[in-house]
């Protein structure tokens, strides 16, 4: 879906967007138009990674608690509860894909 946007730049702004655009041998839109998808990909990166760091920061606190296998009741519960037979979570791949 395509969204009409229409933005004001301060002169300043418009001026570098332009030149940027220049060296790059694209319209204003178009450099826009990829800097905007640049830096709202990066968000998303870093959310993703702060996501994993605290993902990361609980394991490490129920391993400095001495838990040091806390999911292994979780994921054989969902083998369990699996209508097919295949496990997603088999011993043997422990450490290797989980």
């Amino acid at each position: 879906m395509e969204m009409a946007m229409t933005l004001t730049l301060p002169p300043e702004i418009a001026r570098r967007l332009k030149a940027e655009a220049s060296q790059n041998g694209k319209s204003g839109e178009q450099y826009a138009l990829e800097v905007l998808e640049q830096r709202l990909s990066e968000a998303e990166r870093i959310k993703s990674e702060e996501a994993v760091a605290l993902l990361q920061s609980w394991i490490d606190e129920d391993i400095a608690a001495g838990d040091e296998t806390p999911d292994d009741e979780f994921f054989q519960q969902l083998d369990a509860d699996r209508a097919a037979g295949q496990k997603l979570f088999p011993p043997e791949l422990k450490g290797v894909s989980w």
